[in-house]
């Protein structure tokens, strides 16, 4: 999976990057909002686009608050960080 990361990475820029992980995987409320728009739109194939900023995507992100959370417990605090 990390080959094929920084491969995306290097292709499409890390705000797409985290957008197209947010929507499929790392972002509870992002992949929930998708399959409901799939199982809703009369054609799925043919979604208009999230209504998400890249921002709130990586904010929400299951990976980054877990990241936080790790580094909390050895004494890093990371909650005032943001991705720019």
């Amino acid at each position: 999976m990390e080959d094929e990361t920084c491969i995306l990475n290097m292709s499409i820029g890390p705000g797409a990057l985290a957008r197209l992980y947010g929507s499929y995987a790392t972002s509870p409320e992002m992949t929930k909002e998708l399959a409901e728009m799939l199982l809703k739109e009369p054609s799925p194939t043919a979604i208009p686009c999230l209504e998400r900023t890249t921002q709130d995507i990586i904010n929400h992100s299951s990976n980054i608050s877990l990241l936080k959370h790790m580094g909390a417990v050895i004494g890093y605090d990371m909650s005032s960080t943001s991705h720019k």
